[in-house]
C-alpha cells in the first residue's frame, strides 16, 4: 500500500474511532491487531467540525490522542500542522516540531504550540506570522486570541519580505486586531541591524482599507520664523473621499493649521480642497491660503475644470510655501471652466480671475464673470469651395489696479477661407476675416498716463485679408532596405509666400486691455521663403485604451429633461476583435524653414544707434529666421531657431531645444544665445537642463534641473535655478533626498528635504530646512 493510501485509510479510520471509541493503528493493522487500551468510562467525541491527519496516531486513553508524521488538524475556523502533536481532554492541542496555524489568510509557524479546539486560543513560540494584509513578525512568543486578535512579546514586525529588512520595528508588546489597528509599546525603528528611532508607543492600522489615526509628525527649520513641526491627522470618509488635518507650530510665528479634503466621485472625476491659516506673530495679523481644484466628465458631454488658488498677502508664499515653483511666484490664478465640445462648435463658460501682488501690499486684479466663448472649427458650406471658422463671445469685466473699470465686451470674429490645390505642386488658401468687439466703457483721454474710465462705450470693426501660395512644390521618394526591412521616406521641396493685410483701428488707444481680443494686429506686409520637409513611414500610433466601468454623473437632457444612463455591455456578448493590421503613416522626422518679412507700412528692422557709413538705420525688411526641427524617434526630437540682423550684419540669436525619453531616463535641454544692446555687441547665454536616470529596476531615480549663465555679470549667480533630488524605492519604503537653490538677486533662497515612508505605516520622517534672503 502506498504511503497516501495509508494516510487517506487513517483519515477515515480516526473519524470512526473518535465517534465509536475503537482505536486505529499507525501502519493501517486491523482492529484486533492493536495493543491493549485501559478502559474508558465513555467513548472519545470530537468537539464541532474538527478532521484530523497523520501518519502514525494513537489514543492514549479517553480523550487523548498522541499523532505524529506530518499531522493536520482541521478544525472550524483553523488549520493546524505540526511533526508531533497531542490532543487532551479531547479539546487541549500540545505540538512540537515545525508548528504552523493558519485562518482567514493569516498564518504562525514556530517551534511549539499551545491550542484550546474550542476557543479558538494558541500560543506558539519562537514565532514567525504573517497577518493579512503587510505585517509581518518575529517574536519570542505570539497567541492567538480568538479569530480577529494576535499578541506579541519581545516582536520584530515590519513590511518589508526581506530575509534581513530594509526596516523593521522591535516591540516589547504588541496586541493586534485583526481588520483595524495594533497597538506597540516600546519601539526601536532598525534599518537593517541598526537602531535609528525610539517611540514609547504607536497604533499601526492592520487593514486593507484606507485606516483613521494620527500620522508622523514632520519637521522643519526656516531663518525668519524658526523651526517648525507638523504633526497631520488622517480621516478617511468613505471609499472615495478623505481628509486629512493638520496642526502647525514655528517657535517665532506662532500656532497654525489647516488640511487638505479629496474626493473621488467616480472614475472620471477628482476634486480636492486644502488650506492653512495662522495667526502670524511677527506680521501681526493673520495669513491664509486656500486652494481648489476639480475635474468631471459628465454624460451629455461637458466638462468642468476649476483651479482656485487665493492667498492672503504677497510674502505669503516666499514665508511658508516649501515648493520652490509656488514660492517664486508673486501671481495667483483661478479659473473654473465648463466645456462642450462638438462635431463642429465648441461652447466654453469661464470665469477666470488673475491677480498680481505686491509687495506694498496693493494688488491688481483682473476676472471675467463670467465669460461665455462659442467657438467654431473650420467646415465646408455645402458643395461650395468656402470654409467657415469663427470666434465669439460675451464677457462681464472687472479690472482692480492702476485703473477700476466695470464693463462688458460683446465679440464677433468669423472667418471665410477658400483653399485650393489646382495641380498637385501647388497649393492656394485665401481668407478674409472681419471682426466686431463692442466694449461699454473705454478710456477717456489715451494721451494721458493714466487711464481715465468713462461711461461711453465704443465698437471696433476690422477687417483682414491674406493669401498664401504655397509652390511649385518638388518632392521625391527614397527607398532604403529590401523586404521586412525596407524603409520608405519622401523629401519635399516647398517656397512659401503669405501675404496679409489687417485694417488699423484709430481708436486704439482708448480700447480697455484685458486679453488677446482687444489687440488689433493691423499689417500690410509679405512673408517668403522656403521650407523642406523629409516624411518617413512610421507605424500608427495605438488607440488608447478605453476607461474601466464606473459611475458617471448624470446630467438631464437638453430637450427632454430626462436623465441619460448608458448601460454596461454585457460580459461576452461580443466576440473579442481580431488583432488589427499594422498600418504604416507618414511622419515628419525633418525640416528647415527660412523666412522673412517685408512691411509696406512700417519699419521692421530698427538700429539703436547709428550703424557704420554705408549701412542702413532701419529697414522695412525684417531679419532673416531659420527654424529647423529634428524628430528622428517617437522619443526624441529637437528644435532650432535663429535670427539674423540685416542691419548689422549679425546673428542676433540662437535657440536650440531638445527632448529626449527612453526607458532607463530622460533629458531635456534649452540652449538662448543672444546678442543686444548697441550695435549687438552685448552677448547673453543660457543653458537650462533638465534630466533624470531611472536605474536598478526602476528603484532608483536621479533628477538634476538647473540653469547656467555663462555671461552673468560680476557678482551675479551662474547657476541662479538648481534643483537635486534622489528617489529610493524597494517593496516595503522609499527615501527622498532633495536639494532646491534660487538666486536671482531680488529672491534667495535655499531648501532641504529628506523624507522616509515605510510601507503600511506612512512618510515617518520628513524634515525640511529653508533659508530665504
Amino acid at each position: 500500500m502506498t504511503r497516501r493510501g495509508r494516510r487517506a485509510r487513517l483519515c477515515v479510520s480516526v473519524a470512526a474511532a473518535l465517534l465509536t471509541g475503537a482505536v486505529a493503528v499507525a501502519d493501517g493493522a486491523p482492529p484486533e491487531a492493536a495493543p491493549a487500551q485501559p478502559a474508558r468510562s465513555a467513548p472519545f467525541q470530537a468537539l464541532g467540525d474538527v478532521s484530523l491527519s497523520a501518519e502514525k496516531i494513537r489514543q492514549t486513553g479517553p480523550g487523548d490522542l498522541e499523532l505524529s508524521g506530518a499531522v493536520t488538524v482541521l478544525a472550524a475556523n483553523a488549520r493546524l500542522q505540526a511533526d508531533r502533536l497531542e490532543i487532551r481532554e479531547g479539546r487541549y492541542i500540545v505540538a512540537e516540531g515545525n508548528v504552523l496555524v493558519i485562518w482567514s489568510g493569516n498564518r504562525i509557524t514556530g517551534a511549539r504550540m499551545s491550542y484550546d479546539l474550542e476557543t479558538g486560543r494558541g500560543i506558539v513560540e519562537n514565532a514567525t506570522g504573517y497577518v493579512d494584509p503587510e505585517f509581518y513578525f518575529t517574536a519570542a512568543s505570539a497567541e492567538k486570541v480568538g479569530d480577529d486578535r494576535v499578541r506579541l512579546e519581545d516582536a520584530t514586525v515590519t513590511t518589508c519580505t526581506q530575509p534581513v529588512p530594509y526596516w523593521s520595528f522591535s516591540v516589547s508588546k504588541a496586541r493586534i486586531r485583526l481588520d483595524h489597528y495594533a497597538h506597540m509599546t516600546h519601539l526601536r525603528l532598525k534599518v537593517k541591524h541598526a537602531p535609528v528611532l525610539y517611540l514609547p508607543y504607536m497604533v499601526w492600522p492592520v487593514k486593507p482599507d484606507r485606516a483613521a489615526g494620527l500620522l508622523f509628525p514632520t519637521t522643519g527649520s526656516t531663518r525668519d520664523r524658526g523651526e517648525v513641526i507638523t504633526l497631520p491627522l488622517f480621516v478617511p470618509l468613505g471609499r472615495s473621499a478623505d481628509v486629512t488635518l493638520f496642526g502647525e507650530y514655528y517657535t517665532k510665528a506662532g500656532w497654525g493649521g489647516g488640511g487638505e479634503l479629496v474626493v473621488l466621485p467616480n472614475r472620471s472625476g477628482h476634486l480636492s480642497l486644502s488650506g492653512f491659516f495662522i495667526q502670524d506673530r511677527l506680521a501681526g495679523f493673520g495669513r491664509w491660503r486656500v486652494t481648489y481644484r476639480q475635474a468631471q466628465d459628465f454624460l451629455n458631454g461637458f466638462r468642468l475644470v476649476a483651479d482656485v488658488n487665493e492667498v492672503s498677502d504677497f510674502a505669503y508664499f516666499t514665508d511658508f510655501e516649501r515648493e520652490l515653483r509656488i514660492a517664486s511666484t508673486p501671481t495667483t490664478q483661478a479659473r473654473i471652466e465648463m466645456t462642450r465640445n462638438g462635431p463642429w462648435v465648441s461652447l466654453n463658460v469661464r470665469e477666470l480671475r488673475r491677480e498680481q501682488l505686491f509687495a506694498s501690499g496693493a494688488s491688481s486684479v483682473q476676472q471675467t464673470l463670467p465669460e461665455i466663448e462659442w467657438r467654431g472649427r473650420s467646415r465646408r458650406l455645402g458643395k461650395s469651395p468656402f470654409y467657415l471658422s469663427f470666434e465669439s463671445s460675451l464677457a462681464s469685466i472687472h479690472q482692480r489696479g492702476t485703473f477700476r473699470a466695470d464693463y462688458g465686451r460683446a465679440d464677433l470674429f468669423p472667418t471665410l477661407s477658400v483653399p485650393a490645390s489646382p495641380t498637385p505642386w501647388l497649393d492656394v488658401n485665401a481668407t478674409a476675416s472681419y471682426r466686431v468687439t463692442h466694449y461699454t466703457q473705454s478710456d477717456a483721454d489715451p494721451s494721458l498716463a493714466t487711464v481715465s474710465v468713462s461711461g461711453a462705450g465704443l465698437t471696433r470693426n476690422v477687417g483682414a485679408l491674406g493669401v498664401e501660395v504655397v509652390g511649385p512644390k518638388a518632392f521625391r521618394y527614397y527607398t532604403t532596405g529590401s523586404g521586412q526591412t525596407a524603409r520608405r521616406y519622401k523629401h519635399v521641396w516647398e517656397p512659401r509666400i503669405l501675404y496679409t493685410f489687417g485694417q488699423s483701428y484709430e481708436r486704439e488707444g482708448e480700447i480697455l486691455r484685458f486679453d488677446e481680443v482687444d489687440l488689433t494686429p493691423s499689417s500690410n506686409q509679405i512673408t517668403y521663403g522656403f521650407r523642406t520637409r523629409l516624411f518617413a513611414q512610421r507605424p500608427r500610433a495605438k488607440p488608447e485604451v478605453p476607461a474601466g466601468e464606473g459611475e458617471a454623473v448624470l446630467l438631464p437632457e437638453p430637450a427632454t429633461g430626462q436623465l441619460r444612463e448608458v448601460p454596461a455591455p454585457h460580459p461576452g456578448a461580443e466576440a473579442p476583435a481580431p488583432a488589427a493590421p499594422v498600418y504604416r503613416e507618414p511622419v515628419e522626422i525633418a525640416s528647415i524653414e527660412v523666412r522673412q518679412s517685408r512691411a509696406f507700412d512700417r519699419v521692421l528692422s530698427a538700429a539703436d544707434l547709428d550703424p557704420a557709413p554705408g549701412f542702413e538705420r532701419s529697414s522695412p525688411r525684417s531679419g532673416v529666421d531659420l527654424i529647423g526641427r529634428l524628430n528622428p524617434s517617437p522619443s526624441m526630437s529637437f528644435d532650432l531657431r535663429t535670427t539674423y540682423n540685416i542691419l548689422f550684419d549679425r546673428v542676433a540669436s540662437v535657440s536650440l531645444s531638445g527632448h529626449v525619453r527612453e526607458q532607463i531616463g530622460r533629458a531635456s535641454f534649452s540652449l538662448v544665445h543672444s546678442r543686444r544692446g548697441a550695435a549687438l555687441e552685448g552677448r547673453s547665454t543660457q543653458l537650462r537642463l533638465a534630466t533624470g536616470l531611472t536605474l536598478l529596476a526602476s528603484k532608483l531615480r536621479l533628477e538634476l534641473d538647473g540653469t547656467y549663465v555663462p555671461t552673468a555679470a560680476v557678482g551675479a549667480a551662474k547657476v541662479p535655478d538648481q534643483r537635486w533630488r534622489v528617489e529610493y524605492y524597494t517593496q516595503c519604503c522609499g527615501f527622498l533626498a532633495e536639494y532646491l537653490a534660487r538666486d536671482f538677486g531680488a529672491l534667495t533662497r535655499r531648501e532641504f528635504r529628506f523624507s522616509v515612508d515605510l510601507r503600511g505605516i506612512g512618510r515617518i520622517l520628513d524634515p525640511h530646512f529653508s533659508e530665504e534672503r
